[in-house]
Parts: structure tokens; sequence; C-alpha cells
């Protein structure tokens, strides 16, 4: 009986001992701040920073965005990131006060991304681009412009 009490008593204290440390994790990275995406559309400016990552395959860039997926520059782009470059034809999507925009098939070729800075632990740049409401190539487009900064990565 003892040895079963004994046992609880471990188990509890490293579930409470792994919950602590995975608690404090998450907030010595948030801290640290995990970026910014700032967009400009219909002359209004929004700025998610809701834990930005980068996603990186093979060392080449696949897009960025922020934990609720309200905005997100790029998928599947596979860039190899040469600062001061400018890259056609990036996807986009975005949900500004619950409203969903995004580039459409065939219409991507007039939005641009450039890195401004791509460092181990910080990737910066600037976006522009046409959307579309409901991604509907039937909707009028939208210019949007923007700038990231991301400091969260997943390397595969």
């Amino acid at each position: 009986m003892k040895t079963n009490n004994m046992k609880k008593m471990l188990s509890i204290t490293i579930a409470a001992l792994l919950f602590i440390s995975c608690s404090s994790c998450n907030k010595e990275e948030n801290s640290a701040g995990g970026g910014s995406i700032e967009y400009t559309i219909d002359g209004k400016t929004y700025v998610q920073n809701d834990n930005i990552n980068a996603v990186f395959i093979d060392g080449k860039f696949q897009g960025l965005a922020d934990d609720n997926l309200e905005a997100k520059v790029g998928d599947s782009e596979d860039i190899s990131i040469t600062v001061g470059t400018t890259y056609n034809g990036i996807k986009l999507w975005f949900y500004p006060d619950g409203i969903y925009y995004s580039s459409t098939a065939g219409s991507t070729s007039q939005n641009k991304i450039t890195f401004t800075k791509n460092e181990s632990n910080l990737l910066e740049g600037t976006f522009e681009g046409k959307v579309k409401l409901d991604g509907d190539i039937a909707n009028p487009a939208k210019t949007i412009t923007g700038k990231f900064t991301v400091r969260s990565f997943t390397r595969i």
C-alpha cells in the first residue's frame, strides 16, 4: 500500500514539475517576443503579434503566420532567401476585423515579398500585393502592404 502511495506521489510530483517547466518555457518564449505581422488594407493598419512563426524546409522559406492564422504570408513558397531580393508570386491571407481576404489563383504575380534581415534568430521583411474579399476572383482587388518580424522558427 505504501509503495502505491509513493508511486502516486512521485507521479503527481513529476507531472507538476513538467507542467511548471513547460509553462515557464512558454512565458520565456512569449516575453522574448515572437515577432509581428503589420499590414494595411483599406487605409487601416492591423498588427498580429500572437506567436509569429516562419517555416523552413531544407533551408527554404515556406511562409509565416500567426498562431490564429489571422495573417499569413506565403504557403509552400520554397524560397532560398537572399536579403534585399524581391520575390514575386507570394500567396497572402488576412482576416482584418473578421473579414477574409486572400490572393486568388492566378493573381499572385502582383504579390511581392522582400527580406531585409535573415539571421539565425531573426527574419524581417516587407510584402505588398492584391487580395480579394473571400478570395473570390469576382470581387474587386484591394491593395495590401505590410512588414514582418519573426523570432520563432520551425525548421524541417
